[in-house]
C-alpha cells in the first residue's frame, strides 16, 4: 500500500510540475517564476490549512511550527542547496523577485505570529 500511495505521490508531483510549466509557457511567465512562486504556493497550501486547523483549537506554538518548518526546509533545500552545488550565476530580475516574495512572506508570518490578540 505505501508503495502504491508513494507512486501516486510521485506521478502527481510530474504532472503538477508538467502542467505548471505549460500554462507558464503559454503565458510568457519564466519558469523561474512557475517553479518558485505558483507550485511554491500550492505545494504549501496542506501546510497552511493545517495551520489555520491548529490555531482555530488554540494551539499557537504548533501552528506556527507547522507554518514555517515545511516551507523553511522547502527554501533551504529548493534555493540554497542547488545555488551552492550549482554555483550561483548572475543575479536576474526573477531571483529577486523571488528572493524578496519569500523574505517578505516569512517577515509577515513572523510579524503576525508575535502579535498578540
Amino acid at each position: 500500500m505505501a508503495v502504491a500511495a508513494l507512486v501516486v505521490v510521485v506521478v502527481a508531483s510530474i504532472e503538477m510540475e508538467r502542467g505548471a510549466s505549460t500554462l507558464g509557457q503559454h503565458y510568457a511567465v519564466a519558469n523561474v517564476v512557475v517553479g518558485g512562486l505558483v507550485l511554491a504556493a500550492v505545494t504549501s497550501l496542506p501546510n497552511a490549512v493545517a495551520a489555520v486547523y491548529l490555531a482555530s483549537k488554540g494551539r499557537g506554538a504548533a501552528a506556527l511550527s507547522t507554518a514555517l518548518n515545511s516551507n523553511t526546509l522547502n527554501v533551504l533545500a529548493g534555493l540554497l542547496v542547488p545555488a551552492a552545488l550549482i554555483g550561483l550565476a548572475k543575479p536576474s530580475g526573477e531571483g529577486f523577485l523571488i528572493a524578496a516574495w519569500y523574505l517578505a512572506l516569512t517577515a509577515l508570518t513572523l510579524v503576525l505570529a508575535s502579535v498578540e490578540g
